[in-house]
């Protein structure tokens, strides 16, 4: 979940410079066409980690936990 906050942060303040002209996207970060494609691709990406995968490893992971507690003897 951190990662997730450090990363959209990241994504705005690279963006941010980048549409200021004071820096340029790291030559690491991948680019899909003009400034505004990139932008939609990485928001489109966090937002399927933040709303889908994120909920469904909770739900995994908590299922996983009462199974194994059920399991348990007392």
């Amino acid at each position: 979940m951190t990662t997730l906050v450090v990363g959209q942060w990241l994504l705005g303040t690279t963006v941010e410079r980048v549409v200021d002209g004071t820096g340029e996207f790291p030559v690491w970060l991948p680019h899909f066409g003009s400034i505004g494609q990139t932008v939609v691709a990485y928001a489109t990406l966090f937002d399927v980690l933040t709303f889908v995968v994120c909920p469904l490893l909770l739900v995994w992971f908590g299922y996983e936990l009462g199974r194994h507690a059920a399991s348990v003897e007392v």
